[in-house]
């Protein structure tokens, strides 16, 4: 894994071009995701069959992903980098969370990986129709969810998850939930960590989205170590199982928290 180096702030960067990048960005964003809502709601009429569907509805995700991104970086508002990941067909993507717009960053980059995402985005028409279109899954219910996490796995899909269950406290150190860590000894499946750099607080949980950010937001994917397929504790050894999942969460955790520190932070600063 190699060190990362963050970028200087840019100087040209103006608080004015700032403001006017963000005011059209969100407009942007919700009108993408509206006209994304409208492509699934017919996608019915040209494609009959379920799983058919929902790789052509990630697909038309990614895609519009890959134009926010574009657009973004052109009109200098971002910096989003990514470096080259192994193969993660079938593996868990487990990452750290720094800011509010990870999930859809990602999605320009993983294409056909299922998302875990919080029951709290359902309470949005709009997202809870893309999330049921898009095959992705929700926290509400948490057997339910580890049930369904296994099963995808083990049909040979690439499932994303964010383990902190919300967004990093900027300066504060990570802090995993066991339910990554659950899923993987429940299914077998090999778990690839991911670590998002970040620079300053912009999209943070420390900061409203709605204020204008300080320089350009830089935002980049970096791939952190591989763990191959673990064998849970024997069923009925309730202790050691809850002893397992501590351990692989907080040994996940450590190496998504090492890289960051190797980099000068903590996730976000």
């Amino acid at each position: 894994m190699s060190d990362l180096t963050l970028p200087k702030p840019s100087k040209s960067w103006t608080r004015a071009a700032r403001a006017a990048g963000v005011t059209a960005g969100y407009p942007f964003f919700a009108l993408g995701c509206c006209v994304l809502a409208v492509l699934l709601a017919v996608s019915p009429l040209l494609v009959s069959r379920p799983t058919q569907r929902r790789i052509l509805a990630r697909r038309l995700a990614h895609h519009f992903a890959r134009l926010f991104i574009w657009v973004t970086n052109r009109a200098a508002l971002t910096d989003v980098r990514f470096e080259p990941l192994p193969p993660v067909e079938g593996t868990l993507l487990v990452a750290n969370h720094p800011t509010l717009m990870d999930a859809i960053w990602l999605i320009a980059r993983l294409p056909s990986a299922v998302c875990v995402l919080k029951a709290d985005l359902e309470r949005f028409r709009v997202l809870r129709f893309l999330v049921n279109r898009l095959g992705y899954l929700s926290n509400a219910d948490p057997e339910k969810v580890l049930a369904s996490a296994c099963a995808r796995l083990a049909a040979g899909e690439t499932l994303l998850m964010f383990p902190e269950g919300t967004r990093t406290t900027p300066g504060a150190p990570l802090a995993f939930s066991t339910g990554a860590a659950e899923i993987a000894l429940r299914s077998g499946a090999a778990v690839q960590t991911l670590v998002l750099h970040t620079r300053g607080t912009y999209l943070s949980k420390a900061r409203p989205w709605w204020y204008f950010p300080d320089e350009r937001i830089f935002w980049q994917l970096q791939s952190g170590p591989r763990f191959a397929p673990r064998t849970p504790a024997p069923a009925g050894s309730l202790k050691d199982q809850r002893a397992a999942r501590r351990a692989y969460t907080a040994e996940l955790q450590r190496v998504i928290q090492t890289a960051l520190a190797r980099a000068g932070h903590n996730g976000t600063n």
